[in-house]
């Protein structure tokens, strides 16, 4: 229950920005619609979207991006905005959300991509990109190896 509105927050984020990308003109009313539902989910207290704590950072982000991508940059998106920059990411994942989003609202991601790189060790033999496998590909068997 809980990972099916994990998936469903995320794609509703997704939706709103890829919709505000590439649709070229919105229906008026019903990104208003989206945009009231989406600042109505969030934590009052705190500033940032979520339940529990495994999933506000990347709720939070999206949250952000998705009002940026329609242009409302209100008490909601700040208060996101300033979430994000108060609180660590915990992860190399939750460090590029964290990114995207305060890329977006032209904040300081110097540190955030620095620990991107470091993550990626270039040095080490195999470990020049992220993902499965040492090719960053995922053939067949190590998506079995994996599961």
């Amino acid at each position: 229950m809980k990972r099916s509105r994990t998936i469903r927050w995320a794609f509703l984020a997704t939706l709103l920005a890829a919709t505000s990308c590439f649709a070229g003109a919105l229906d008026t009313a019903g990104s208003n619609k989206g945009v009231s539902w989406l600042t109505q989910q969030r934590n009052a207290d705190d500033g940032s979207w979520g339940a529990s704590d495994v999933v506000k950072y990347v709720q939070t982000a999206y949250a952000v991006i998705a009002l940026s991508a329609l242009n409302q940059q209100g008490t909601a998106y700040y208060g996101g905005v300033n979430w994000l920059g108060n609180h660590a990411p915990t992860n190399i994942d939750f460090t590029a959300h964290r990114v995207l989003a305060l890329g977006a609202a032209n904040h300081f991601i110097v540190t955030d991509l620095q620990i991107q790189q470091a993550a990626q060790m270039l040095t080490a033999t195999g470990n020049n990109v992220w993902g499965l496998s040492s090719t960053g590909l995922c053939s067949p068997p190590c998506c079995r190896n994996s599961l």
